[in-house]
């Protein structure tokens, strides 16, 4: 989604003149609709950007990424806007539920690439080390996923060296190639691999420490209230 920086850019200019400024949010976009002028975009981006930046962070708790989730809503709108009319009757309440649902797709596309990182970092070593350590994962599956554990892998995926990072990343969120992980970062083959490797490697024992921190929190909370 970084791509949707320039959108931000493109965006701000438009909506500054006095006429398009005492439209409504529905005049815009029906005015929108019948044109397909950019400036009335432009205007309805400057009028709802803040509003929906917070609603967007609210479920995100990231800047970046509810700033990307904002433009990438804001993409999608042009594009429907410019080839289909579209009767908007209450456009704010319109607008929250359209980012609301944005933050929540990507939510849930973070948390299935996190679960497939995870099953990356657990393959070599699949269970008796994380299972005994605090029971977030049966014995038969790596999907019982712990939403501990899904920040735990976020938080500690930015410990690991960049070149061990970079290379996770984009196997696994990007879903590139060894050869095309290659060719983007000017890392050999060999070290591709062995980048992806170590990384997977650091990023269990980093986990399996978290996970004894949180077993241990427990037990204690299970003897206070004893």
């Amino acid at each position: 989604m970084r791509t949707i920086h320039s959108l931000r850019k493109q965006m701000e200019p438009f909506g500054k003149s006095r006429e398009v400024e005492m439209m409504s949010g529905e005049e815009l976009v029906r005015l929108y609709q019948l044109t397909g002028y950019s400036v009335y975009m432009g205007a309805l981006f400057q009028r709802y950007k803040g509003h929906l930046y917070g609603l967007a962070f609210k479920y995100l708790q990231n800047e970046e990424d509810a700033k990307d989730v904002l433009c990438a809503l804001f993409l999608k709108l042009m594009e429907k806007w410019r080839v289909q009319a579209e009767e908007v009757e209450n456009l704010s309440g319109y607008l929250a539920k359209a980012i609301r649902n944005e933050s929540l797709a990507l939510l849930r596309e973070r948390k299935k690439v996190s679960e497939r990182l995870l099953a990356g970092v657990l393959h070599e070593r699949k269970s008796a080390e994380f299972v005994d350590c605090a029971g977030v994962f049966s014995t038969n599956s790596v999907h019982a996923f712990d939403e501990d554990l899904q920040l735990a892998l976020q938080k500690r995926l930015w410990e690991l060296e960049d070149y061990q990072r970079i290379c996770i990343e984009l196997f696994f969120f990007e879903g590139k190639s060894y050869k095309e992980i290659a060719l983007e970062t000017g890392y050999s083959l060999k070290q591709v691999k062995s980048y992806l490797q170590n990384g997977k490697r650091n990023l269990r024992k980093k986990l399996q420490e978290d996970l004894r921190e949180k077993q241990t929190r427990e037990l204690r909370q299970c003897e206070l209230r004893v």
